[in-house]
């Protein structure tokens, strides 16, 4: 499905393994944004953090791996927990917030985008560089290695550098791909995003690079330098895809209640990011995920 705001061309899929809006989910809305349009203050906070244990540990965690990886590894409601009242409260957490379920979807979106340009660049070459900038958990990189691996075996060599601030996201994203069997050829670099001589070096050059979560923090200013060096180091058509969020309707709650502020971006803004960062605007593709809170862009050098 297409869509088109501020002339630009707008990709949403359509696939059912994606969270999309229904006509019960529309009419429920009216009562979800009314409620956290009254409680997108202290009172709101209280009712949040005092919920269940799940809850406070998202806004414990707010901002970090720890939080996205609660939300994608979230399995539902589960009436066989000792604490029913913990089971319900996060159900109704994590099902009434279209943000919970819009991250779950920019997960698949990655891997599936991922897996597309890693299948291009496969086909010029059996080793396939990436580069994962700000990885976190890095769960849609290393998922889309494994099934990679489990489609084509030994012949795709994967070179992949994660790169994160933080040791104990560097650390878990290390144990996710020893569970999924594809840290062979893996190195996790503990370095600031910009500071690229820290793991881009000695002749090295990534077939793709993935920045999903980073410019939800950065201005566009910020996020244009980083791209800028990206296209500088991208190899000959090669694949840079980012992610930035849009505005929303839980944007105030999120930020008030949960302590989660971010940069919400237009998708004109995030398209123009890319032109700015030196890409070809025929050789952009913007996507949104179907409940259009995460877009994802994939741009090739």
């Amino acid at each position: 499905m297409e869509n088109a705001a501020d002339g630009i061309k707008i990709y949403i899929p359509g696939e059912n393994f994606y969270k999309k809006l229904t006509p019960s989910r529309m009419a429920y809305n009216f009562f979800w944004f009314l409620f956290i349009w009254i409680f997108s203050n202290k009172a709101g906070e209280f009712i949040f953090e005092k919920s269940s244990e799940h809850t406070r540990y998202i806004k414990k965690y707010a901002k970090s791996h720890k939080a996205l990886e609660a939300m994608y590894c979230y399995g539902g409601l589960n009436l066989k927990n000792k604490n029913l009242r913990e089971a319900l409260f996060s159900f109704f957490w994590e099902e009434s917030f279209i943000n919970a379920h819009a991250a779950r979807n920019r997960l698949k979106l990655a891997k599936k985008e991922l897996k597309d340009a890693f299948l291009a660049v496969v086909k010029k070459k059996k080793t396939i560089k990436v580069l994962s900038l700000a990885s976190g958990s890095a769960r849609a990189v290393i998922e889309t290695m494994a099934e990679l691996k489990k489609d084509m075996g030994a012949d795709v060599k994967i070179d992949a550098r994660f790169v994160d601030v933080s040791k104990r996201a560097l650390e878990y994203s290390r144990q996710l791909a020893e569970q999924f069997e594809v840290d062979k050829n893996c190195v996790w670099i503990q370095s600031r995003a910009n500071d690229f001589g820290n793991f881009v070096y000695g002749g090295w050059k990534p077939d793709i690079v993935e920045i999903v979560g980073l410019f939800d923090y950065f201005s566009d200013k910020d996020a244009v330098h980083i791209g800028r060096i990206i296209y500088g180091e991208l190899v000959s058509c090669g694949f840079f895809i980012f992610s930035n969020v849009n505005h929303n309707a839980e944007m105030e709650f999120i930020k008030h209640v949960i302590g989660w502020d971010m940069i919400y971006k237009t998708p004109y803004r995030i398209v123009h990011i890319a032109e700015q960062s030196g890409f070809d605007k025929n050789k952009i593709r913007l996507i949104y995920e179907p409940l259009e809170v995460h877009g994802l862009v994939v741009a090739r050098k």
